[in-house]
């Protein structure tokens, strides 16, 4: 369960200081406001030893919700996977900039639970094992796969509140760590559940072949969030966009059937001459302990 727990992060970036100064020099202000933004996840209360004129948390009976007002450059070691990803450093250049040289930065967090950061602690603890769901769920620590997801549309509706707040330079969604400007993101939000929201396309494994054609795979970051593993798709000739829009079929087909596809079953797109392809689940990768399917 421990992975339903992991709290949801967003980070807005801005260029201007001047203007977030002034727009953000007491942060528990918009307290009010983002309570009425948030009204159909609520009713919420206000963590009062929590906000400061840098600080701001409100939480439910089962999900807090904290930003954090950053007055210096955020470490871009934070920012790892968004600055190494070609997809964005290659075609988002003017985002890939705006986080490089940003000034002034809001971190957003939505966590399980009333008090922020004891989910996360307790699940490493062992404590939740102690207490079992009954325990659990009774603190407000019980979060299933639907909590889970619905949670996921909260930190996209928070982050949305905070962008018609001041519109940021860049929104870097970590949960599958992707960068939008402030329209794209707010379109992308308001689609409701969205899996190429959820789902980041990663290439990797670029080798130019003799006939002048490339083959690269993608790996979907996030995608654990939603199957419980990470889905990568191998190397392949055809675009990445293909085999990205696969990898969102394969999403789409498991969750639909209520399971996953097992080791060696095969699938395919409903279109016409759609290319088939076989399931492979590896547990044996290093950086990935939960396994991946490809």
């Amino acid at each position: 369960m421990s992975h339903l727990l992991q709290n949801f992060q967003i980070v807005l970036v801005y260029e201007n200081a001047q203007v977030f100064d002034r727009q953000f020099a007491d942060l528990s202000k918009i307290g009010g406001r983002l309570k009425t933004a948030l009204a159909e996840f609520g009713p919420w209360e206000t963590l009062n030893g929590f906000n400061s004129t840098s600080s701001l948390g409100i939480a439910s009976d089962s999900r807090n919700i904290t930003l954090q007002r950053h007055d210096v450059k955020m470490a871009l070691n934070g920012f790892a996977d968004v600055l190494a990803n070609p997809l964005i450093v290659n075609g988002k250049r003017a985002l890939a900039k705006a986080i490089v040289e940003h000034q002034r930065a809001i971190l957003i967090e939505v966590g399980t639970g009333k008090v922020p950061g004891f989910a996360q602690a307790s699940a490493e603890a062992g404590i939740l094992e102690t207490l079992g769901d009954t325990g659990s769920a009774a603190i407000g620590l019980s979060d299933t796969q639907a909590d889970h997801e619905n949670r996921l549309l909260l930190a996209q509706a928070a982050a949305v509140a905070m962008i018609r707040e001041l519109a940021p330079s860049a929104v870097h969604w970590v949960q599958s760590q992707q960068v939008f400007d402030a329209a794209g993101f707010a379109n992308v939000a308001g689609e409701g559940f969205s899996l190429p929201l959820y789902c980041g396309p990663f290439l990797y494994g670029g080798e130019q072949l003799p006939d002048g054609s490339v083959k690269a795979g993608v790996r979907a970051l996030g995608s654990q969030h939603l199957i419980g593993k990470m889905v990568v798709f191998a190397p392949h000739v055809q675009a990445w966009s293909q085999s990205y829009m696969q990898i969102l079929g394969f999403v789409a087909y498991c969750r639909s059937i209520g399971r996953i596809l097992e080791n060696g079953e095969t699938m395919a797109l409903e279109e016409a001459d759609a290319t088939v392809v076989r399931v492979t689940h590896k547990n044996d990768v290093p950086q990935l302990p939960t396994g991946m399917w490809s």
